[in-house]
């Protein structure tokens, strides 16, 4: 689902649910992110288009995204105050990140008027012009972030000062200093000038080669820095791409996490059909559903807990009964199930060990 029809759906069920805040916050949430990404991967976003068409905002000189100029949607309100609380969770997205955006929400008391396609006054209109262009420039620095980071660390560097110079000094200044020997024209003095001459030569050339070899060895270590910033703007990036997909995915997979515990102990409390063939057909489809819900989890990366006869793991399982149990145990019983996304635990399985 993109950002615009993401935001749509949020001013239809907001419109009906004026006092739920808990999904005000979330739609805004994901709507940010969903933008955040679109800016990113497409250069464009539906969302801040319509925004712009609905609210005559034209010929904004942005370089590192676009604007799709629409006919604006007369069916619809203004929604300025929506396109600025938007914008500005949007420019806090790119400079810091999610926690951010969900701690200023928290702080400015949004709920008020996000999602009830309000307008603003005239004093609005700068804010929101300079909120596009902030957030050109910091999509320009992430393009630029990720340019950097495309070439690996251990390519930038390939050779080692040590085989940048692979023979002593000393033995380059030996061959500086092998002369044929003097012609018998030449007296004892004029050779011993010539060899001293030479012994000079070879002492200055010595000492330029030592300075380069201090000047190769600080060129090395600032490019070492330099890849250790790197290495840490890569973490940095890379860091806040997961927490922007385990936030944007987080809802939706409790939601269905909660579903499967309910289905899952219906089941469990009539573990046999009576004789009734609707009861049956209805504990029947209520097991389809389950496997369905268990499939969807799945595609969004979250794995079940749920099986047996494997060794007690504390990490991933609790004793439901209470009992004692070893780190030798074995898991008999699964009475509630636990899921895992990426190797972070959402619930641990509630089980019965011998």
């Amino acid at each position: 689902m993109n950002s615009l029809k993401l935001y749509d759906e949020a001013r239809e069920f907001i419109g009906k649910n004026h006092t739920a805040y808990y999904w005000q916050k979330n739609f805004y949430m994901q709507i940010l992110t969903t933008i955040f990404y679109e800016l990113l991967t497409d250069k464009t976003s539906p969302l801040l288009s319509r925004f712009c068409a609905d609210n005559s905002i034209h010929n904004l000189d942005v370089q590192n995204f676009k604007i799709l100029y629409t006919p604006p949607s007369y069916d619809k309100l203004p929604s300025a105050a929506d396109m600025y609380l938007t914008l500005y969770g949007l420019k806090i997205l790119f400079s810091e990140n999610l926690d951010a955006c969900s701690k200023t929400y928290d702080r400015q008391n949004f709920q008020n008027n996000i999602f009830r396609g309000q307008s603003l006054g005239e004093t609005y209109a700068q804010s929101i012009t300079n909120f596009f262009y902030e957030i050109d420039d910091s999509l320009k620095n992430f393009q630029q972030a990720e340019k950097i980071i495309e070439v690996p660390v251990e390519k930038v560097v390939q050779v080692p000062v040590e085989k940048i110079i692979e023979k002593p000094v000393e033995k380059v200044v030996e061959k500086v200093i092998e002369v044929p020997a003097a012609p018998q024209i030449v007296s004892d003095t004029e050779s011993a000038d010539l060899l001293k001459a030479l012994g000079e030569i070879a002492k200055n050339r010595k000492s330029d080669d030592e300075k380069i070899i201090d000047e190769i060895k600080k060129v090395q270590q600032s490019v070492q820095g330099e890849l250790s910033a790197i290495q840490q703007s890569l973490k940095q990036i890379s860091e806040i791409r997961d927490d922007i997909d385990f936030r944007g995915m987080k809802e939706p997979i409790y939601q269905l996490i909660q579903l499967y515990h309910k289905l899952d102990d219906n089941l469990k409390r009539h573990p046999m059909a009576d004789k009734d063939k609707g009861y049956a057909a209805l504990i029947k489809r209520c097991e389809s559903f389950l496997k369905y819900v268990a499939q969807s989890l799945k595609m969004l990366g979250v794995e079940l807990i749920n099986e047996t006869g494997k060794t007690f793991d504390p990490d991933k399982n609790k004793v439901a009964d209470d009992a004692p149990v070893s780190l030798d145990s074995t898991v008999t019983k699964i009475v509630k199930a636990g899921f895992v996304y990426k190797g972070q635990i959402l619930e641990k399985a509630e089980v019965i060990c011998k």
